[in-house]
């Protein structure tokens, strides 16, 4: 017999008494010269733990390898545990119910299935997390873009600055569009009219003294004033020799005043109002008819055409020239001359003080600037040329 089948023959009898002691097979075996019993036993448990066919699990839970039992000193295959558990209770949640009645094999195979699926669980819910996080991050990018772009769009920027606009413009404009005024009155300060002047906040008014000559008049002082006489609604500041700022404070508000002029006998009256709805007065000029001690143009002597000239000085035709008439002097009435002209009676003469320069009966004369002083004898009219053109006057008593 060839040794192949002698081999063959010991691992079939081997097998058939594996039930017989292991002293008895070794004394059979060493007979005929082959294999000794213990070398055989061991490959066939190596067989056994290592050789064993494998089944697909149930799900894909899978150890690939064998575990040791310390309780029953046994190794168990944790796929065929795993498979019959799926088998019998269908979910690791049913096992779980009653794994506490489980061999340690069976246990230890649901603890790492519970663990595995607390896992699997876990990932699932940190990729929905990531999933919902990315869509936030998508869904927030998306409103931001949105807003910037409602924000930034460059209609409604243009629709946003012109209403804008229309809210400032109504809350800073007047209500009440004024006209703007800049005039030139002639004021005397011997008669009965006071200088009326309106302005506004935020519209101040320059009031300029001027004598006959358009020379400044110098103001010595003013009621009222910044610093002793002041006015709660108005603020009334010298600026030159002959201007005053008037600055009002509050609107529809009014205060009344007086300028007071070098060596004038009287004061300019004035009244001030601060009405919006009226006409505003940016700048007033007050023209004088006396001239500014200031005035530095000399009076000029006319040369008249007629036989008998009064060659005496006569002080009252300096006086009536600088509008400071004598207290005797009687005030006539006159028609035919400029506005600004003057006529007076002083004694037995009659005096003229305009700008027309008369053509006849001129006893004496004098001049500043455009400014004549005439002395006649008494007449019902007379001739004068007033813009170069003649002109006849005519003259009555008050």
């Amino acid at each position: 017999m060839s040794n192949e089948r002698l081999k063959a023959t010991s691992i079939a009898m081997a097998c058939c008494l594996s039930a017989l002691p292991s002293v008895a097979a070794i004394e059979i075996v060493g007979q005929h010269n082959v294999t000794p019993i213990e070398q055989l036993d061991a490959a066939l448990e190596h067989n056994q733990q290592y050789n064993q066919p494998t089944n697909p699990t149930q799900n894909e839970y899978s150890y690939g390898t064998q575990d040791y039992d310390s309780n029953s000193g046994q190794y168990y295959d944790p796929d065929l545990i795993k498979k019959a558990l799926f088998e019998e209770f269908g979910t690791v949640e049913n096992m779980l119910l009653v794994v506490n009645e489980m061999p340690l094999s069976h246990r230890n195979v649901v603890r790492a299935l519970a663990m595995s699926q607390m896992q699997e669980q876990q990932r699932r819910i940190e990729r929905i997390k990531l999933t919902n996080k990315l869509a936030l991050i998508e869904e927030s990018d998306f409103n931001l873009y949105a807003e910037y772009k409602a924000l930034n769009d460059p209609k409604k920027i243009r629709q946003r600055r012109e209403f804008n606009e229309k809210v400032s413009a109504a809350k800073n404009r007047p209500v009440i569009q004024s006209e703007i005024n800049v005039r030139s009155i002639p004021y005397d300060p011997n008669g009965t009219k006071q200088i009326s002047i309106n302005n506004r906040v935020n519209s101040p008014t320059v009031i300029s003294f001027f004598d006959v000559t358009g020379e400044p008049y110098p103001i010595e002082s003013h009621i009222p004033d910044s610093e002793t006489h002041h006015a709660a609604s108005f603020d009334v500041r010298k600026t030159n020799d002959n201007q005053l700022l008037i600055i009002p404070k509050v609107d529809d508000k009014h205060v009344s005043g007086f300028v007071f002029l070098k060596d004038a006998a009287q004061p300019v009256s004035f009244r001030l109002t601060s009405y919006p709805e009226q006409t505003i007065d940016a700048k007033v000029s007050v023209m004088l008819p006396t001239i500014s001690p200031s005035n530095t143009i000399k009076p000029e002597q006319l040369k008249v055409s007629f036989e008998k000239l009064n060659r005496d000085d006569d002080p009252n035709l300096s006086a009536v020239l600088s509008g400071r008439p004598p207290a005797s002097a009687e005030r006539l009435s006159i028609t035919g001359l400029p506005p600004r002209s003057l006529a007076y009676k002083i004694g037995s003469y009659y005096y003229f003080r305009t700008e027309a320069i008369m053509k006849y009966e001129v006893d004496a004369a004098n001049r500043i600037g455009n400014l004549h002083v005439f002395r006649a004898l008494p007449r019902a009219t007379y001739f004068f040329y007033v813009n170069n053109v003649e002109t006849e006057v005519s003259v009555y008593e008050q």
